[in-house]
């Protein structure tokens, strides 16, 4: 009876009971992501405006955000006609909306 239970006890004595060196070697080498590394890509401004429902039949060939605006504010250049147009980001008790701004054609 003593030496079936003094037979294990040796055993996990002397080869241990952790996991192999080789077996930590390869999960420390794995990468860990850095949120430096990681670039938050923007959704451009056309995209907004199709997003939006605002370009159902491609009138805009062009948008971008206008400058100092924290992306609350989109030029567009209007496709056929020697225009722009502006579109607001607005948000109410009834939800968040593109809704056009203004326009300015030049003659």
């Amino acid at each position: 009876m003593i030496l079936k239970c003094t037979l294990p006890i040796l055993l996990v004595l002397i080869t241990g009971c952790a996991t192999p060196q080789a077996i930590h070697e390869s999960q420390d080498s794995s990468p860990q992501p850095d949120a430096s590394d990681t670039l938050i890509e923007r959704t451009s401004a056309l995209q907004v405006l199709k997003d939006a429902g605002l370009m159902v039949n491609d009138d805009y060939s062009s948008a971008d955000y206008i400058p100092n605006s924290n992306e609350t504010m989109i030029i567009a250049d209007v496709r056929d006609a020697p225009c722009k147009m502006i579109f607001r980001y607005i948000t109410t008790s009834n939800g968040d909306f593109w809704m056009p701004n203004q326009i300015g054609c030049s003659p």
